[in-house]
């Protein structure tokens, strides 16, 4: 089993894993960070919420990317976003060139834990999808609990950049990998999903202004 699903198990683990890491860091790192950019945390918190905001918006149109450009373009160019914006949070040296990082980095990696879920589908219906979810769990505990280590060591040696130096390689590996396995396939036309603007609009606007106040709430109360 193992060796008909390898691909696609590692690819479920660094995918989750990915998402984890990246949180966990930039949460344990954030005191030495905003040093750097020279952040308050209420700036701070505020960088935080619209990457969730973003993120929110990216999982809500996975479906409809997906559907129209297949599901390996779909990642490989979401990676390929997400790099990005992690190159631009590495050599940030303010907090308007940080934020600009995350916004990119949540619009190419927002979606990452649920592709990973969604990818666990992929593995036929029976026992062998356990091993799938097992997988995901997996990624899970390793970015989890690797997070705080890596971080901690970043910060010892006075390179935080390390931490998005970190995301880029395993972004890396995930796409290489998602480049051997995933299927191009289309959705016909007809069974394509709609998608209206101003209900995209409305969900940024209403998610971001909960997540804003859940934020400010910290410091205000």
């Amino acid at each position: 089993m193992f060796r008909k699903y390898w691909l696609l198990l590692t690819t479920i683990t660094l995918l989750c894993s990915l998402e984890f890491l990246q949180t966990g860091m930039i949460a344990f790192a954030s005191a030495p960070i905003r040093g750097e950019i020279e952040a308050s945390p209420e700036e701070f918190s505020l960088v935080a919420a619209l990457y969730a905001c973003l993120a929110v918006i990216s999982i809500s149109k996975q479906r409809w990317l997906t559907e129209r450009f297949g599901w390996r373009n779909y990642l490989l160019t979401s990676i390929g976003i997400y790099i990005v914006g992690a190159v631009i949070c590495s050599v940030s040296a303010d907090l308007v060139t940080f934020t600009a990082g995350r916004v990119v980095m949540a619009l190419g990696g927002g979606g990452f834990m649920t592709s990973a879920r969604v990818m666990v589908q992929m593995i036929s219906p029976g026992p062998y999808r356990f091993t799938g979810i097992k997988a995901f769990a997996i990624g899970l505990a390793c970015g989890t609990s690797a997070a705080p280590v890596l971080s901690s060591l970043a910060v010892a040696y006075s390179t935080w950049q390390a931490i998005f130096w970190i995301l880029i390689v395993v972004a890396m590996l995930v796409a290489m990998l998602a480049l051997r396995f995933l299927p191009t396939d289309r959705h016909p036309v007809e069974s394509r999903s709609q998608s209206r603007l101003g209900q995209v609009l409305l969900l940024a606007v209403s998610s971001f202004s909960i997540l804003y106040v859940l934020q400010r709430s910290y410091y205000d109360f």
